[in-house]
């Protein structure tokens, strides 16, 4: 799997653009730590794997950093999460890289097993997907490019993953589904940080 690629999708920790749902519960410097503690961690995941690692930022991002000599940087590209994302695989896939593995930064159990796992079963299934608890996914992979499964999809809801599940057996997709994982997303989330 020499194009195997790891697409990271984040947003520069910047104070008040970060975890917005968290900070209003426990505020803005708050959030800002959380963030950073779960962004820390998730690179320092990335870094342990082989592949091709892409960091995909919301923004333009202004900092420099010593990571981006580990990691391709990249902007997002679209009006919603779903065309951001179909828009990064559809990137990698042009390149002939692939196949290809799409995680954010919010999930402190993620661990480099869980992406071994994914990349090892897109060697026989289309789809592979991390459902978190909340009713979306913490990682999604793919062995060649799939649209459909970006659109039509009511972002940030309970039904994320019920959604796309349905729309990979329309398209008669072969799916596997990982270990069930948290995200932080509000404060009642705070206690998988410690977990």
């Amino acid at each position: 799997m020499k194009n195997a690629v790891l697409l990271i999708f984040l947003r520069e920790p910047i104070l008040g653009k970060v975890k917005t749902r968290l900070a209003a519960d426990i505020g803005d410097e708050a959030a800002l730590n959380v963030y950073n503690e779960l962004l820390t961690h998730t690179l320092t995941v990335a870094r342990s794997v082989p592949w091709i690692r892409q960091l995909w930022y919301s923004d333009q991002p202004t900092r420099t950093s010593v990571e981006w000599e580990l990691f391709e940087i990249h902007e997002q590209e679209g009006d919603d999460l779903g065309a951001r994302m179909s828009h990064a695989f559809a990137r990698a896939f042009d390149e002939g890289r692939g196949p290809a593995v799409l995680i954010g930064t919010d999930c402190p159990g993620l661990r480099a097993e869980h992406l071994h796992q994914a990349m090892d079963a897109l060697g026989t299934c289309d789809v592979v997907i991390g459902p978190a608890s909340d009713g979306g996914y913490y990682l999604i992979g793919l062995r060649e490019p799939q649209p459909e499964l970006f659109e039509g999809i009511a972002w940030s809801t309970s039904t994320v993953l019920e959604d796309t599940i349905r729309i990979c057996d329309t398209l008669q997709l072969h799916t596997k589904r990982l270990t069930t994982l948290g995200d932080v997303d509000v404060k009642d989330d705070l206690h998988l940080l410690r977990s």
